[in-house]
């Protein structure tokens, strides 16, 4: 949230305070400051970051939130995170892991076939929703008209009525891309969800300090 006050003088001054410290708040700030603007944050917590704040164990990087963005689809961080000069390193599936009981299986494609937990009907369903992903347009400015009709349905009815994924599927890839939004499939839109599964099929990147760091 930002409140603006203009003070009546001979020289009008602007007063900006914005409150709540996270991302938004952060980028606020630091957009205003290109204009010369000064502005306050207020953030009840002992620091900023929100979502994007990391935690520093024995020397190895824990993001509380956010973990990676992409070029594509995260233009304006993307262009942040080169004018503050942040190092960044690409992100690999086989960094992520499915845990079946005790097994940890890497999220690479590779990885997951040999792992005997899908049959090769699911993975074909899963070929053919990656090929759906790559051909959205997600400029909501100039909606693509399949998802203008599938923000109807939830993620949950798209992936059973349209994709045919099973119960297995839904659980173990659908999910941990939706819960980006700390949802469920259930409770996400098909149209945002589908967006948030497109990260899984395109080179994500991350702060090599994590997102604190920004």
């Amino acid at each position: 949230m930002v409140l603006v006050e203009s003070t009546e003088s001979k020289t009008p001054k602007t007063k900006i305070a914005i409150i709540g410290g996270g991302i938004a708040g952060l980028a606020t700030a630091y957009h205003l400051d290109k204009y010369n603007l000064t502005s306050t944050i207020y953030e009840r917590k002992p620091e900023v970051g929100g979502r994007f704040s990391t935690l520093k164990v024995e020397g190895i990087y824990i993001n509380r939130g956010a973990l990676m963005f992409s070029r594509k689809f995260n233009p304006c961080f993307s262009e942040i995170i080169q004018e503050l000069k942040i190092e960044y390193e690409q992100l690999k599936m086989s960094k992520f892991v499915l845990q079946d009981g005790d097994r940890l299986i890497p999220l690479d494609q590779w990885s997951i076939f040999k792992s005997g937990l899908f049959s090769l009907s699911d993975f074909l369903k899963w070929f053919r929703l990656k090929k759906i992903l790559r051909s959205l347009n997600f400029d909501f400015t100039q909606p693509d008209e399949r998802l203008l009709k599938w923000h109807k349905m939830s993620l949950l009815e798209f992936c059973k009525k349209e994709a045919k994924l099973s119960d297995k599927m839904i659980n173990y890839f659908v999910q941990p891309y939706s819960s980006f939004a700390y949802v469920d499939p259930d409770e996400i839109s098909a149209d945002h969800g589908l967006f948030l599964l497109s990260y899984s099929i395109t080179p994500c990147l991350s702060p090599k300090k994590g997102m604190g760091e920004v």
